[in-house]
Parts: C-alpha cells; structure tokens; sequence
C-alpha cells in the first residue's frame, strides 16, 4: 500500500470508471476507513456515509454540467456537515483524508463539489435541513481508457498544472518586540523550508476548485520562540457564493491542511492546527488556520 506523499505525489482525479460493483473486501475497506478519518481541527462535526451509484444519480451529475462530469462509479462518499464557523474547513480535512486512505488502498476517486443534487443525496441519507452536504466523492476502479469529455475537463482547468513555491509560501521575519516584518516578506524556498519541505510541497499538490489553488503560507520567524505557519485564502471572485452556504475555497485551505497533517505526522513532525490569527495580515487574503509544533 503507498504512503500519503506516494498517493499525494501520483494521485489524478478519476471520472470515467469501468462500472464494476467494489469487491466485498474492498467495500469492506472503505466503510472500515470511513469510520477511522476524523479528528477535525475545528472540532465539526462532519460525517461521511458510502452510497451506491444510481442511474438517477448519475444522470442528474450529468445533466448539470457541460461535458457530463462522472461516468459509472461503483459508489459515492457522501460527505456532510452542520453549518458553523470552521465547518468548510473541517469538512475539506476529513474528507480529503478518507480520499487519501481510499487511494491508498487502489482504489480511484474525484471530488465534485459543484454538480450534483445534493437533495437527492441528503433524503437518501434522511439528513436534516441544517446539515450540508458541500461535495461528494464518486469512487470505483478506473476505466481502461479516459472520456473525450474528461480529458476536456482536465485541459479547460489545467489539472496537472501546480503553482511554483514562490507563488504560495512566504518569509517574514519580525523583531521580537515588533508586530511587523523587518523587512516585506519574500519566497520561502524548499532548501529555506527546511523540516517543512515535506509538508509544504504535499500543499502544493493539493487539489482545488477549478485547480485554483487559492492557499497562501506565511511563516513568521521570530528571534526567540517557535515559528508559526500561517494559512490564508487568495480569493477568486464569487467562489464563496456560487452555492448556497457552501464556500469552496475554505474546503480548498482544509484540503490543504489536510496534506500538511498526514504527510507531517509519516514523518514524525509533531504539531496541530490551531486559530491563531497574526496581529500583521498580508494584504488580500483571509486568515484561515495557524500550525503551531507540538
């Protein structure tokens, strides 16, 4: 079985499956790996249930995007979560981490966040109406031979394509008796990063609404006590209001947060996600989380 920065590193998206039913034993694993992913940072609490794939399912995906966006998965995860403060974030943790189990063990996914019926998914699990359910993970094993419609999806979004370091994780270093940077702060490269050189680039390769890759790390170094890694939000216009109280993007920087965890935790770097919000902001981002060592 791979580890986390193996599926991080080689893991595609997947919408054409072959159509087969999972075996007992593999459905067996998922359900097992379901109820072991949780532990959010904000303590929400987000669900996950694993639903078989309809023909009405699959069909309304369909008829609510342009290309047709899945084609015969074997089931859905249905992740949900009630409405709160950190509840985006919380849910993107979660449920990128069942995503990475579930590589793990062979099996292929894709998350659809934007075009399907949530109603129909939310009666089939009889969920209340303050519980949402922000994005689904269709999963099965893959298809000998993509779509036309999906390699067109994946050249109209870049799917392959991932910002460079400098464009994502900054320096700033403070005086001890300051609330602003020395200096303004610049790139913070993979030989700088040191210890978090992992972590980072596992970020890096996260997944994204329309692979807009919308994480902003800061580290703040101060000349005495620990660093602090501060995660922020680069908004893309309307992102936040495309669905009704689902923002995407804070699932996004919970992805994120995610890929930092696991990949911190294989190789032993102690430490958690916290709200700890710096008394100096960069200019246009939101403050979403602060990674403080254990």
């Amino acid at each position: 079985m791979k580890n986390a920065r193996e599926v991080i590193s080689t893991r595609l998206s997947c919408r054409s499956f072959d159509g087969q039913p999972l075996s007992t034993d593999d459905e067996a694993a998922v359900t097992s790996l379901l109820k072991q992913v949780n532990d959010p940072p904000f303590g929400s609490p987000v669900g996950m249930a694993l639903v078989s794939a309809t023909d009405t399912m699959i069909a309304d995906i369909s008829e609510r995007a342009p290309y047709g966006v899945v084609h015969n998965p074997a089931q859905f995860i249905v992740g949900y979560v009630q409405k709160g403060r950190h509840s985006m974030e919380d849910f993107g943790y979660v449920l990128e981490q069942a995503v990475l189990h579930v590589e793990a063990h062979g099996i292929s996914t894709c998350w659809l966040g934007g075009t399907f019926n949530r109603g129909g998914f939310a009666a089939v699990l009889g969920l209340d109406s303050d519980v949402l359910i922000p994005a689904v993970v269709p999963i099965g094993y893959p298809a000998r031979r993509r779509t036309v419609s999906e390699g067109s999806i994946r050249f109209s979004v870049g799917a392959r394509k991932r910002k460079r370091w400098s464009e994502l994780f900054f320096e700033a270093e403070f005086w001890d008796d300051d609330d602003k940077p020395q200096s303004p702060p610049f790139a913070l490269s993979p030989a700088a990063a040191a210890d978090y050189e992992a972590m980072l680039e596992a970020v890096r390769l996260a997944p994204s609404t329309s692979n807009q890759q919308p994480w902003r790390i800061y580290r703040y170094s101060a000349d005495s006590g620990p660093d602090m890694l501060h995660l922020f939000v680069s908004r893309t216009t309307g992102f936040d209001k495309a669905i009704k109280d689902v923002d995407m993007q804070r699932i996004d920087a919970g992805v994120a947060m995610a890929h930092f965890s696991v990949v911190a935790d294989e190789i032993g770097f102690r430490g958690h996600w916290t709200e700890r919000k710096p008394s100096w902001m960069p200019r246009g981002v939101d403050y979403v989380a602060t990674w403080v060592e254990d």
